[in-house]
């Protein structure tokens, strides 16, 4: 995207990972903005598409790319899964749906995974990806009607 001229907002787990990112895409001379976030943290993700859309000017665009599992299978591994794959994407997304109607309109990517439509080791992340692949459907269907209408 920034390779196209777009401003870039991002957030990672790591500072030097984070600043790393940052550096390269300042080199292809764009607007980029990041914060270190926990994205299994609601108050902090939207937090960060607060600070995205400020620094930015707007939302037109979400990319949910997080994604992970938690090894040994517990009920809370299995949880802790679902929060970073699904809980991510569904607070992003309803972070972002304002700032993309106050632009006229926007679109979002979920960066989901072929686990999530076919059966494989790691069960709870594919689930977790089939859940994330089923909520892009719905709320395709959902917001495609109205969510980006203009309000003028």
């Amino acid at each position: 995207m920034a390779g196209e001229g777009c401003a870039v907002s991002i957030c990672g787990r790591t500072a030097a990972d984070l600043d790393a990112t940052l550096k390269g895409l300042r080199a292809l001379d764009v607007p980029a903005h990041g914060v270190v976030t926990d994205v299994r943290d609601e108050d902090a993700l939207i937090a960060f598409v607060e600070q995205s859309a400020s620094e930015l000017g707007k939302v037109d665009l979400l990319v949910a790319n997080a994604g992970g599992r938690f090894v040994n299978g517990t009920a809370a591994e299995w949880s802790e899964t679902f929060a970073l794959n699904v809980g991510h994407m569904a607070v992003s997304v309803r972070a972002c749906v304002p700032y993309m109607r106050e632009a006229g309109g926007g679109a979002v990517v979920v960066i989901a995974s072929i686990s999530g439509w076919k059966p494989a080791p790691r069960p709870q992340y594919g689930a977790a990806k089939a859940a994330e692949i089923y909520l892009a459907m719905e709320l395709g269907r959902e917001l495609a009607p109205t969510a980006f209408a203009s309000t003028r």
